[in-house]
């Protein structure tokens, strides 16, 4: 039965241990997308996941704070001021670690993210060159205070200091990510102008980032800050990409822009490019469950 844990006042700010049993020393943590605005995306997604994967694991899931979909035809629920703007998202993401590693035995480490969560798992293992970037565009346009920043800027060294060294990465999962949002915006203006699809399905980065300088720095793919990324975290194990052939939301160039990353690095990726249904579907799919399986046991004796 899936347990949720607060690890801040907002109701979003939890996480949801969907399996767990403290003699275990596999752990995997999840993040879900949904554009970063989505109200239909949860922690709770993962459930299915966590029950169909044949692997003696751990699996938490957090979830955290949205932007408001002023941009995106997704209703505004919440009291505007609740919604917050990029890197908030995954200083969320950092605060759910920060309760999981806390509160729970945790050993070997893997990484899962879905969609945009996959941004995030991306950002997570290069938190401290990406966030502050988008803090100072954050202040730039007014959005936060000077003050605000220095806090968040203390709370993210000291997450540094103190969690990474207990951190034994093993593997990092990357599913029917976004990781190369210029190209991204560009890909959607030509499909759309092509009538290929029907609406922009990007729009939601206008209320997610607040110049094109900001969703650029927040991605250690298009980064031009970031000169050696995942040198603050290394995972001993696998990076390995999914993209189902039938996504109706992310396009053929973001796989393609993430495997010419990894090359450009000359560092193994593993991609999966089949039929695993639609964008969502995927975290149903028996293929998909085989996939992780597999690379678990291939990866245990690490």
């Amino acid at each position: 039965m899936a347990v949720r844990h607060y690890y801040g006042n907002h109701h979003r700010q939890y996480i949801h241990v969907l399996e767990y049993d403290p003699k275990v020393k596999n752990t995997i943590i999840t993040i879900h997308g949904g554009g970063w605005v989505s109200h239909y995306e949860f922690a709770i997604d993962f459930l299915p996941f966590a029950q169909g994967i044949n692997y003696e694991t751990n699996v938490f899931s957090i979830d955290y704070r949205l932007s408001a979909g002023h941009h995106s035809p997704i209703d505004i629920i919440d009291p505007v001021e609740d919604y917050v703007r990029e890197p908030y998202h995954l200083i969320d993401i950092l605060h759910g670690f920060q309760y999981i590693l806390d509160n729970f035995n945790i050993e070997r480490l893997s990484l899962l993210g879905h969609s945009v969560g996959s941004f995030m798992t991306l950002q997570f293992q290069n938190f401290l060159e990406v966030i502050p970037p988008g803090l100072s565009e954050l202040v730039k346009h007014g959005i936060i205070t000077e003050e605000e920043e220095k806090n968040q800027l203390i709370f993210i060294h000291e997450f540094a200091n103190q969690y990474i060294p207990k951190l034994d990465l093993v593997n990092v999962f990357y599913v029917c990510g976004v990781c190369d949002i210029p190209s991204a915006l560009h890909t959607s203006r030509e499909v759309f102008k092509h009538g290929e699809r029907e609406a922009n399905g990007f729009c939601y980065i206008e209320d997610v980032f607040v110049s094109p300088k900001h969703y650029t720095e927040s991605s250690p793919v298009t980064s031009t800050l970031i000169k050696s990324p995942f040198s603050m975290i290394k995972s001993k194990g696998k990076h390995v990409a999914f993209q189902t052939v039938h996504d109706e939301f992310v396009y053929y160039d973001q796989p393609l822009s993430f495997i010419k990353w990894f090359n450009s690095l000359q560092k193994p990726l593993e991609f999966h490019l089949e039929d695993f249904g639609k964008h969502h579907k995927i975290l149903t799919d028996t293929k998909f469950f085989s996939i992780i399986s597999r690379a678990l046991n291939e990866t245990k004796d690490l």
